[in-house]
């Protein structure tokens, strides 16, 4: 039976918000019947269909990180991203 966080990743990119403009940002996507993105920054609770997500924010993707890229970058940086080169 495989792992289930073997098909999650940390997605660091920019998204554009009516209020903010494009902005740098991070959420989470699942792979399952239903490609998923989970995005909880600023205490917001969000889930929808990867399609619907990335349209509704104008999703830029810059990187995605399965959870041991994740970890390996947090541990080093001790901070939460962004880790790509600027």
């Amino acid at each position: 039976m495989p792992d289930a966080f073997e098909r999650v990743w940390l997605v660091h990119g920019f998204v554009t918000t009516r209020q903010a403009g494009r902005i740098a940002h991070a959420w989470v996507e699942v792979e399952s019947g239903r490609n998923s993105v989970l995005d909880f920054s600023n205490g917001q609770s969000f889930v929808a269909e990867r399609d619907d997500y990335y349209k509704l924010v104008k999703a830029e993707v810059v990187t995605r990180y399965d959870r041991d890229e994740a970890a390996v970058h947090f541990l080093r940086s001790r901070h939460y991203g962004p880790w790509h080169e600027e």
